[in-house]
């Protein structure tokens, strides 16, 4: 469990809405969602019950309430005190990642860079796309890393990585035995895509605009990570990052990739620290 998660789950009951936790935490409504959803998985169980309209708790997520406010409230009290050793005159640099796309930072470079620079803190926040970009933009973020849809003329950026997308199919799928899945295979197939703005749908469009033919694309509901729980159920075909499709995800002939950027507001002065946060993210750019 990380702070973050008890912290989004403590305010989302307090007000028994997304919506009014979102505008206390000024954070999305996806993000409060999955930090909930963690979790519960982390509990093995349902935390919140929704029906019409009314928000309650299971007994399993009184429980987690109830030890997520002591926890806080401790956690509060102990950066407090270190606070009052100066800990306050640090750097503080708020660093926005899309919510899926970006394990390694976490696992290993973002470590590092805390290992290395005791004189930085550095604030994690997970956001879709266009919540990074309008972030920097109100100067509540200070670097963010988004798809190059989301960059104009306010921001900069530099090239953080490729992601390799591969076609992911239902296990009895007839295409399910490729080697590799071409265009003009998925001709007649319906092509699910996550409406939530992201890195991959903008990617599908202009992959498939060169071809002959109309892809039959469906936008979908759900978090662009769980888009493939409806491929594998048989509502069609999902696009997902080869290094998280389980296993049965296809290459795709050509390759269907994104572009990932490290983003920041062009008239925000730009310090130290932050050029050397840069360098860590896209020092060993390749393609995942």
């Amino acid at each position: 469990m990380e702070i973050s998660q008890l912290e989004y789950f403590i305010v989302l009951c307090k007000h028994g809405s997304y919506t009014r936790a979102s505008e206390e935490l000024h954070v999305s409504q996806p993000a409060i969602s999955a930090a909930v959803k963690k979790l519960a998985d982390e509990c093995n169980d349902s935390l919140v019950v929704r029906k019409k309209g009314a928000f309650t708790l299971t007994p399993k997520g009184e429980v987690l309430l109830e030890g997520a406010i002591k926890v806080f409230e401790e956690y509060s009290r102990l950066k407090q005190e270190l606070d009052s050793f100066g800990m306050q005159e640090r750097e503080v640099i708020r660093l926005a990642l899309p919510f899926p796309l970006c394990p390694e930072l976490l696992e290993s470079k973002i470590p590092r860079f805390n290992a290395e620079h005791t004189d930085a803190a550095l604030h994690l926040l997970q956001e879709g796309h266009s919540h990074i970009a309008a972030g920097l933009r109100s100067k509540n973020v200070d670097l963010g890393i988004v798809c190059r849809d989301f960059i104009d003329s306010d921001l900069g950026s530099r090239l953080y990585k490729k992601l390799e997308y591969y076609a992911c199919f239902p296990p009895n799928h007839p295409l399910a035995g490729e080697k590799e899945i071409t265009p003009e295979m998925l001709k007649n197939e319906k092509l699910l895509v996550p409406r939530i703005a992201n890195s991959i749908s903008g990617s599908i469009v202009e992959y498939f605009s060169v071809y002959d033919f109309e892809p039959c694309i469906q936008y979908v509901d759900v978090f662009p990570a769980d888009v493939w729980h409806l491929a594998r159920d048989g509502e069609g075909v999902a696009f997902m990052p080869a290094h998280s499709c389980d296993g049965f995800g296809i290459p795709l002939s050509p390759p269907l990739y994104s572009e990932l950027y490290v983003v920041w507001l062009e008239k925000q002065p730009m310090t130290e620290h932050k050029r050397e946060l840069i360098d860590y993210i896209c020092d060993d750019q390749q393609i995942i």
